[in-house]
C-alpha cells in the first residue's frame, strides 16, 4: 500500500507542476492524450515567487524617483498594480487580476536586450509549445513608443515579434528541442526609442505532453501567511480523475484541487487556520492527506481623522500613530505625522505584520475673495474718502454695503468671512487741514511805494514764485496757492495805487446877485476837503462875493486852490427850479425856468452819462421828463442843465445846475 501511496504522490507533483500553466491548459490538452499531463517547464514563470528564478540585463530598482520607483529607463519591478512602481502607470496580473504578480519594465531604448532569460532542461526531440503575455503599461498619451518584444531560444529568435500597445496579448510558438537537453529561453526588447516603451510580462510558459505518474504526491503547500480579507489558494492544482477534499477544523469546506478563500480577521492578533487536503486518484483507491497552516493577520485600523477646514496661513498636521512597521503618505512622505499647508485629500497607507490599510481626509480652505482697499491715503478736512468691494463683508463700522465714506481720520477695514475663516484688508485715512493763512484782500498804495506781502508758510504767488513773502511795486490782483501737502488754498489780493489829489476852481467870476456859482472840489482821489471858512463839503452853491479857497487830500498827498466871485445887480431874472414831481398828479408836473428880461434863451438836460434828454430854445416852454428822442420817461434821478440867454439889454447869462426828478 506504501508503495503505491508513493506512485501517487509522485504523479500529484507532476501535476502540480502542469498546473502552473492553467492559462495553457485549454490550449496543449488537445495535444496530449488522454493519459498524459501538461508539464511546466518555466519556474515562477507567473511571478508568484516574486523577482526569482530568472536573469535580465534590467535593473531590479529599489529606490524611489519622481514617479516611482521605475522612475528610470532600464529598471523593473514585480508587482500586482503597475501603478505601485510608476504614477504613469497601469495594468494588473494576467491570471489573477490584484492579487498575482507580474513584471513590469521601464524599458531602455537598447535593441535585442535581455529582458527575461532562464536555462531550462529540455528532453531531446520533444515538441514543446512556447507562450507568453504581454501588455503596455504607459498611460501618458503622448507615448506612442511601445514595448517590441520576441522570444529567443539559445539565441536564435523564435515565433512572431508582437508590439505591445494596449492590454494583454499572447505570443504562442511550438518548439522541437532536437538534440538539445538545456536551453536559454529569453525574451528580447527590440525597441529602439526612448519614452514609453513601458510594458509587462506574465505566465511565461515552456509545456509538453507527459505520461501520468500515478506515484505523485499531493501536497497541501507550504505553510504561508495572509491578510484579513486576502483571498488565498490551497493545493498544487486541480489533477485529472482525482478528487479532492478540504477540511478546517474536521469540518468539509471545500471539493475543489486548488479552492480559494478569504478570512476576516477584525481582531487585534494573527489567528491560525489548518487546512488538511485528502485527494483520491481516481481508479487508484490510494488517499493521500497533507496539512497546511494559513496565518491570518488582522488588517490595521488606520484613522487619520475628520475632515478638517485650514485658513489661510494657516497649518494643521495629520496623524498616522507610530505603532505601524511602514507608513506612506499620498505626499510620498514616510513619517507618522505630517504637515498640511494645502487644501486637498491627503491619504495614507499603513504596514503590520505586512498587511497594509488606508484612509483619507479632505483638508478644505474657503477659497475667500480677495480684498484691496488700496494703499493709505490722506484726504483734506472738507473732502471724503470713498472705498469699494466687490464682495459680501463687513466693515469697520459694523455695515455690509459694497461702498464705505469717511470724513474722519481713521483706521478703515472690509472683512469677509467663509466656513470660519476670515480675510481682512485695511487702510488708514489721514485728514490733513487746510494751511491758516490770511491776506489783505484789498491794499491802497501811493505813487512809487512798494508792499511786501508776508505768509506764515511759502506759498506759490502768481509770477510762480515759491516763497513766504512777495514784493509788489504795480496795481493788479496777486494770487498766492499755501498747501499743506495736496491741500492748498488761493488767496487772492488786489493792489490799488492812489494818485495824487487834484482840484481846479475855475477863474475869477463877475456875477449877478441872483446867480449861484458852484464850486466842484470832488475828484477821483480826493478823499476829504476843507474850505477856509471851514466848510467840508465837495460842491458848493456860492450867491456872495468873496475869495474860496479850498484844500483836498488823501493818504499820499493834498492839492489846493482857490477863486474869486464877485456879485453885482444885473437888469435881468431867471429862476431855475430844481426839483419836479411828472407823477400824473397834476402838481409840479413839468420843469420849467422862469425868465425876466429875457430875449432870446436855450436850456439842455442830460444824465449822469452826459447823454442829453431834453433841449429847447422857447422860452415858457417845460420839460415833462419825457426822452425828447425815444419818448419814454427817464427814471428818477439827478439830472444836469445848462441856461444859456441874452438879457433884452444884451447881456450874455449862463446858468448851470442839477434838477432832481421825484415820482
Amino acid at each position: 500500500m506504501m508503495q503505491i501511496c508513493t506512485m501517487i504522490k509522485n504523479l500529484l507533483v507532476i501535476i502540480f507542476i502542469t498546473s502552473l500553466s492553467l492559462s495553457f491548459q485549454q490550449q496543449l490538452f488537445g495535444q496530449c492524450d488522454a493519459c498524459q499531463y501538461q508539464e511546466e517547464l518555466v519556474n515562477n514563470g507567473d511571478f508568484q515567487l516574486g523577482p526569482f528564478g530568472y536573469t535580465t540585463d534590467y535593473t531590479l530598482s529599489l529606490n524611489n524617483g519622481p514617479w516611482g520607483l521605475l522612475s528610470n529607463e532600464g529598471t523593473y519591478g514585480i508587482s500586482p498594480n503597475a501603478n505601485f512602481l510608476h504614477d504613469n502607470f497601469q495594468g494588473f496580473d494576467h491570471t489573477n487580476p490584484g492579487t498575482g504578480n507580474f513584471m513590469v519594465v521601464n524599458g531602455a531604448a537598447v535593441p535585442n536586450t535581455n529582458v527575461w532569460c532562464q536555462n531550462i532542461d529540455v528532453e531531446p526531440n520533444t515538441d514543446y509549445v512556447v507562450s507568453g503575455w504581454f501588455r503596455n503599461v504607459d498611460t501618458n498619451p503622448q507615448n506612442n513608443t511601445f514595448g517590441n518584444l520576441q522570444f529567443q531560444i539559445d539565441g536564435v529568435s523564435q515565433g512572431n515579434a508582437l508590439l505591445a500597445d494596449g492590454d494583454w496579448e499572447q505570443i504562442t510558438f511550438n518548439w522541437n528541442s532536437g538534440a538539445s537537453e538545456t536551453i536559454e529561453l529569453c525574451i528580447l526588447s527590440l525597441q529602439i526609442e526612448p519614452g514609453g516603451n513601458d510594458f509587462g510580462i506574465d505566465d511565461i510558459s515552456l509545456t509538453t505532453c507527459k505520461d501520468y505518474n500515478v506515484l505523485g504526491i499531493v501536497e497541501a503547500g507550504d505553510n504561508f501567511t495572509v491578510c484579513s480579507g486576502e483571498q488565498f489558494t490551497l493545493g498544487s492544482g486541480d489533477l485529472i480523475n482525482f478528487t479532492y477534499e478540504w477540511t478546517e477544523n474536521g469540518e468539509v469546506v471545500s471539493s475543489e484541487g486548488t479552492p480559494d478563500f478569504v478570512i476576516n480577521n477584525d481582531g487585534t492578533t494573527s489567528e491560525v487556520y489548518q487546512y488538511e487536503v485528502i485527494a483520491d486518484s481516481a481508479g487508484t483507491g490510494c488517499i493521500q492527506t497533507d496539512v497546511v497552516e494559513v496565518v491570518v493577520n488582522p488588517n490595521p485600523v488606520i484613522s487619520i481623522g475628520e475632515d478638517v477646514i485650514i485658513c489661510e496661513g494657516e497649518s494643521v498636521f495629520l496623524n498616522a500613530g507610530d505603532e505601524w512597521e511602514e507608513v506612506i503618505w499620498s505626499t510620498n512622505e514616510d513619517t507618522s505625522v505630517i504637515w498640511v499647508e494645502e487644501a486637498g485629500t491627503y491619504s495614507v497607507s499603513v504596514t503590520n505584520l505586512g498587511c497594509t490599510s488606508s484612509d483619507e481626509v479632505l483638508v478644505e480652505s474657503p477659497d475667500l475673495p480677495e480684498i484691496d482697499l488700496g494703499q493709505n491715503t490722506s484726504i483734506c478736512e472738507d473732502e471724503t474718502a470713498v472705498f469699494s468691494v466687490t464682495a459680501e463683508g463687513v466693515w469697520s463700522d459694523g455695515e455690509t454695503d459694497l461702498d464705505y465714506e469717511t470724513s474722519t481720520e481713521e483706521w478703515v477695514w472690509f472683512e469677509v468671512e467663509g466656513l470660519g475663516c476670515t480675510k481682512r484688508d485695511s487702510v488708514y485715512v489721514t485728514v490733513i487741514n487746510y494751511p491758516n493763512v490770511s491776506i489783505e484782500e484789498e491794499i491802497t498804495l501811493c505813487p512809487g511805494e512798494l508792499y511786501t506781502y508776508t505768509i506764515p508758510q511759502e506759498g506759490t504767488w502768481n509770477n510762480s514764485t515759491q516763497s513766504n513773502e512777495y514784493q509788489i511795486n504795480e496795481p493788479g490782483v496777486n494770487v498766492v496757492t499755501v498747501a499743506n501737502e495736496q491741500c492748498a488754498i488761493v488767496l487772492e489780493s488786489e493792489v490799488f495805487y492812489l494818485q495824487l489829489p487834484e482840484v481846479e476852481l475855475g477863474g475869477d467870476q463877475l456875477l449877478c446877485t441872483r446867480d449861484i456859482v458852484e464850486l466842484d472840489a470832488s475828484g477821483a482821489y480826493n478823499d476829504s476837503v476843507i474850505w477856509n471858512d471851514g466848510s467840508e463839503l465837495f460842491f458848493r452853491e456860492i450867491t456872495m462875493s468873496g475869495i474860496y479857497e479850498v484844500i483836498t487830500w488823501n493818504q499820499c498827498g493834498e492839492a489846493r486852490d482857490e477863486v474869486e466871485l464877485i456879485f453885482d445887480n444885473c437888469d435881468y431874472g431867471l429862476y431855475i427850479p430844481n426839483t419836479f414831481t411828472p407823477d400824473g398828479d397834476g402838481l409840479n408836473e413839468v420843469w420849467l425856468p422862469i425868465t425876466l428880461n429875457i430875449e432870446e434863451f436855450e436850456v439842455f438836460v442830460v444824465n449822469r452819462w452826459g447823454e442829453e434828454v431834453f433841449r429847447t430854445t422857447t422860452i415858457g416852454e417845460g420839460w415833462n421828463g419825457a426822452h425828447q428822442k425815444s419818448g419814454y420817461y427817464v427814471p428818477d434821478g439827478v439830472y444836469s442843465y445848462r441856461v444859456k440867454a441874452i438879457s433884452v439889454k444884451g447881456q450874455a447869462i449862463t446858468e448851470f445846475g442839477h434838477i432832481l426828478i421825484v415820482r
